[in-house]
């Protein structure tokens, strides 16, 4: 670059063999291509190759100035300098396709933004001016500008700026996801694999079907305890706004982040359980396995427990909990934190099971539950509020579920409890199952930071 203006005169881009291996295992598991032939691969490459179009754009899009924009899949894919996560569908037939799995093409949002950077104007043009009505073109056609600060972190704010996400409302885009990957999870078998492959390796292929919503997950706990805003300048076109998202909207993204964690949605069938065994030799385990507990065997509950650990961790993140206790009782939001957690601690603790299968999942929730609330109260570094807040969940719970459970499980939750109250912030809380990494950015290091 020029250390004089810091344009940028020369680049290389590094597009790693991970990203297309990623694609390649999600378009596997999502159509388990090899009934008939082994040879079925056009499909895999096909969404591989796109994916590589869609990202050699983006990285163009660097080096001519332009920013991350996590806010564009909010408008409709108006922008290449997003993060896509690959939108499949369901025909007619319920057969999952990949007819638009990624864009063709730059959107509006990239045309404004080389307009304002590079237009040149005639003489006599007032700059400023023509600039803040190309601004003010952008927000009457409702786009908006979220960057990395704002969408990256798990306690983030602002609920339209999210990474590797679709749709223009993340509660109805998690509900259609979950739709499309109950299809893909239920046709999973030996089809997934080629001939010749160790039936082991499907796990492999199902980590990324198993977790297909992981990152629609985050961006609709955003709406809980979100704030609309943007990024406005004094005496700019942008005029400020910051606003609490609505109470109705914050109850149905709760809801919608619940419902991922019903039985329903974590088990596996008997049929795919059959085929998931200890690895085969020179296949080991890796980054790209579930995290169990159970030594060489497959974990049947390690990608649930890792799932519900995810979600309850997004959804009761402690600056999430601060957001809505501080904006409530300043009259700006409309949501009451107590009753926040009542509503989640009463869909949890009333969830209903028909088997043991589903018995067992509906305890680890509520452990893991529970877990999270003991960690909020006896966190030194939680809003007070949302300690006391938590702890009288913790309560709460006791009074209204607990106590009225007579098995081993209950014991456990109360046992709990009285070592938390005996030993506070030095207890250990369980070491639960680790989420495989998945955000697709190609490290060879085991990241777990997009967890």
């Amino acid at each position: 670059s020029d250390p004089r203006t810091g344009e940028i005169i020369k680049g290389h881009v590094s597009l790693g063999s991970l990203r297309v291996r990623q694609d390649f295992l999600i378009a596997q598991g999502l159509i388990s291509p090899y009934g008939d032939s082994d040879d079925n691969n056009d499909p895999m490459l096909q969404l591989a190759l796109a994916r590589l179009r869609q990202l050699s754009a983006h990285e163009i899009g660097h080096t001519i100035g332009l920013a991350h924009n996590f806010a564009a899949s909010y408008n409709d894919r108006a922008s290449v300098m997003d993060y896509p996560h690959p939108l499949v569908s369901l025909n007619a037939a319920g057969e999952i396709t990949f007819d638009d799995v990624y864009d063709d093409k730059i959107g509006d949002w990239d045309k404004f933004t080389i307009t304002y950077g590079y237009q040149d104007y005639p003489d006599g043009t007032d700059e400023t001016e023509a600039l803040n009505e190309l601004i003010t073109k952008t927000q009457e056609k409702g786009f908006q500008f979220i960057s990395d600060s704002d969408a990256r972190p798990a306690g983030g704010a602002n609920p339209s700026a999210h990474l590797w996400d679709n749709g223009a409302d993340p509660i109805e885009e998690l509900n259609r996801l979950m739709e499309v990957r109950r299809v893909a999870l239920n046709q999973m078998g030996l089809n997934t694999i080629t001939s010749g492959t160790p039936v082991s390796e499907l796990e492999k292929v199902l980590v990324p079907i198993y977790l297909l919503h992981r990152y629609q997950v985050d961006g609709v706990s955003k709406i809980v305890g979100g704030i609309e805003y943007n990024y406005a300048v004094k005496g700019g076109a942008t005029t400020p706004h910051v606003k609490p998202v609505s109470a109705e909207r914050q109850g149905k993204a709760v809801d919608a982040l619940l419902n991922t964690l019903k039985p329903e949605h974590l088990k596996l069938s008997q049929e795919l359980l059959s085929l998931l065994g200890p690895p085969a030799y020179g296949y080991p385990r890796s980054r790209e396995t579930f995290n169990g507990k159970t030594n060489v065997a497959f974990d049947p509950l390690a990608p649930a427990e890792s799932h519900i650990d995810m979600t309850l961790g997004f959804l009761l993140h402690k600056d999430r909990l601060a957001r809505i206790h501080r904006y409530g009782v300043t009259g700006v939001s409309v949501v009451d934190l107590d009753s926040f957690l009542s509503m989640v601690s009463d869909e949890i603790f009333g969830m209903k099971s028909v088997d043991k299968y589903d018995q067992s999942l509906i305890e680890l929730v509520q452990k893991i539950y529970h877990t999270h609330l003991i960690g909020l109260a006896h966190d030194s570094s939680v809003d007070i509020s949302v300690a006391a807040a938590a702890h009288s969940a913790i309560e709460e719970n006791s009074t209204r579920y607990i106590s009225k459970m007579e098995n081993t499980h209950a014991k456990y939750l109360i046992n709990l409890t009285n070592q938390a109250n005996t030993h506070g912030a030095k207890l250990q809380l369980p070491q639960l199952s680790d989420l495989p990494p998945g955000s697709p950015i190609g490290c060879n290091h085991d990241n777990r930071l997009n967890k």
